[in-house]
């Protein structure tokens, strides 16, 4: 039986599921509403590449060479795509997207494509539904009026439990989504667009804004910040900020435009929430012509605090919204990490241990408490203190894996990865996520020990 790609016809193809509807030809993943879901871009590409081989495993590598081309990339890119895609489908089970083990990935739809989605083509022996593919047309036998009016009957109650289960079905995806909300990209996550001018204001100096407010921004704990070159693409390009989170998976986007009045340089900042595109901030700067140069220190050096400043309100808006007993569960997490850092030691690990895990019994989403829970399991297995290693290793890792369900690439949740990746001797697995550590926390110096400590336990020691 050929592919979904090998099929040729004018209507659209299709694959639905409860709630969704991806489009080959559209080349968009369409929820319930008819609207695009929201997939980040990457992970969009690697579903429609899954959706033309729908039903065959497809190897990792020819998913990687695909969706990334000529760009290196781990496999972690490759993971990070599918659980984006179980997120959105709600495959908590991947029983959707089927993973092979060292092999690949296999994509599984719950309902076939719409009828008139397949047509006839000769050049391929195709049929619709209810032809034949014999080389002459088959007479159709006599039926009497009966026997068509009970097939007929027959047919109304089919459509009628098919819409039941349909509907059920939707019914059931909706309250899945309902209990389990999608958080959204990291609130300390931002890409910042190449600034553009109107041809008055020169080149070098919005390069120079550019790069100088990048570089402080990397510098930042804990925040992810999308690299200059991966966005080289919008140089002189005008486009929407929403598109751009939706690529690069941030929360917000930083844009700005530059004009020359007489001898002030006129210079617009904004920082747009990719979610729902309202302008978070927006900061206008007059500069001097006369001292441009001197002036960008200054300027990028104000430009960060005025982003500090905005993200730390953002940041206490959203806790002030938060219920009182995960506020309690963030202290009680904080308190355990003071424990736990102040002197590292047997006694006072598992002090700490104990705490972090009575903060996750109190929010079980919180990444601080999931963090430290992990930490102290897998550091206890490494030093030789855990009472029982065989359960404190399985601990730290179910701990991981949760946090990688509820944010993959925040620090912590890398820190924890390495971590438990150096408990277990899988020292590439290490390797690659200190590779991402230096990606999204270049001025963190954990990421560099991790690195280090990698290349170091795999013998690389002229790197």
């Amino acid at each position: 039986m050929p592919s979904i790609s090998e099929i040729r016809t004018d209507a659209p193809r299709r694959l639905a599921w409860p709630g969704f509807v991806l489009d080959l030809d559209l080349g968009e993943l369409l929820d319930a509403q008819g609207n695009p879901a929201a997939l980040r871009a990457q992970a969009l590409r690697l579903l429609l590449v899954l959706g033309e081989r729908a039903g065959r495993l497809v190897s990792k590598d020819e998913l990687m060479a695909q969706v990334w081309g000529q760009l290196v990339v781990t496999e972690d890119s490759l993971v990070q795509a599918v659980r984006d895609i179980r997120r959105v489908l709600g495959d908590s089970t991947h029983t959707r997207v089927r993973s092979v083990p060292k092999r690949g990935y296999m994509l599984v739809c719950d309902e076939p494509p719409a009828p008139q989605a397949f047509q006839r083509d000769p050049a391929h022996g195709v049929a619709a539904p209810g032809e034949s593919l014999t080389a002459a047309p088959v007479p159709a036998p006599q039926v009497s009026p009966a026997s068509e009016s009970a097939r007929r009957g027959w047919r109304v109650a089919l459509v009628v439990l098919v819409c039941c289960g349909l509907v059920l079905a939707a019914s059931g995806a909706w309250w899945a989504m309902k209990a389990e909300p999608d958080p959204g990209p990291p609130l300390r996550s931002l890409a910042i667009l190449p600034f553009q001018g109107d041809g008055t204001v020169e080149d070098w100096f919005l390069e120079a804004m550019g790069a100088d407010l990048h570089a402080k921004v990397a510098g930042w704990s804990a925040t992810r910040l999308i690299g200059r070159g991966s966005l080289i693409a919008y140089q002189g390009v005008s486009t929407d900020p929403r598109m751009v989170a939706r690529e690069f998976g941030v929360r917000y986007v930083v844009t700005g435009h530059a004009r020359r009045s007489g001898e002030l340089i006129q210079f617009d900042l904004q920082m747009v929430d990719g979610t729902d595109g309202r302008v978070a901030w927006a900061h206008q700067f007059h500069i001097e012509r006369a001292r441009l140069e001197q002036a960008v220190a200054d300027i990028t050096g104000g430009l960060a605090r005025v982003v500090f400043y905005e993200w730390g309100q953002e940041i206490g808006n959203q806790v002030r919204t938060l219920d009182p007993v995960q506020v309690e569960a963030d202290d009680e997490a904080m308190q355990a990490f003071s424990i736990f850092l102040k002197g590292l030691g047997p006694d006072s690990m598992a002090q700490a241990g104990r705490m972090f895990e009575s903060a996750l019994a109190k929010d079980p989403r919180s990444l601080r408490a999931l963090s430290g829970v992990s930490l102290t399991n897998s550091m206890g297995v490494l030093f030789g203190w855990a009472e029982h290693p065989e359960l404190a290793a399985h601990r730290a890792e179910e701990t991981v894996a949760r946090m990688e369900e509820l944010d993959g690439t925040d620090f912590l949740t890398l820190d924890a990865r390495t971590t438990v990746a150096n408990m277990r001797a899988d020292y590439e697995t290490m390797l690659a996520t200190s590779v991402l550590m230096l990606q999204y926390y270049p001025n963190d110096h954990s990421s560099h020990h991790a690195h280090c400590s990698a290349l170091l336990r795999l013998g690389r020691f002229e790197e």
